[in-house]
C-alpha cells in the first residue's frame, strides 16, 4: 500500500514537471542556426572523396595542394590531448 502510494506521487510529479518542460522545448532555433556558411575538411586525397561531396550536392570544391599540417592529426580532429 505504502508503495502504491509513493508511486502516485512520483508519476504525478512527473508528470508536472514534464508540463511545465513542453514550453521551452517548443522552441524554434534562431534563423543564423538554420544555415550553413562554409565547411571546411581536411582530407588526404581529394579525388576520391570529391565525387562523393559532389553527389551530396555540395558545390565550390576547392583543391589547396602544397599544405603543410604543422599540427598533429589528433588536434585537428578535436580529440582531446593525452597528458603524462
Amino acid at each position: 500500500m505504502m508503495f502504491e502510494e509513493e508511486i502516485r506521487v512520483l508519476l504525478s510529479r512527473c508528470l508536472v514537471a514534464g508540463i511545465l518542460l513542453v514550453p521551452p522545448c517548443a522552441a524554434q532555433l534562431p534563423d543564423y542556426y538554420k544555415t550553413v556558411n562554409r565547411v571546411t575538411w581536411v582530407v588526404e586525397n581529394i579525388d576520391r572523396v570529391g565525387p562523393a561531396w559532389e553527389a551530396m550536392g555540395l558545390s565550390e570544391i576547392r583543391e589547396y595542394s602544397g599544405l603543410s599540417v604543422a599540427e598533429p592529426a589528433e588536434h585537428l580532429c578535436g580529440l582531446p590531448e593525452q597528458t603524462s
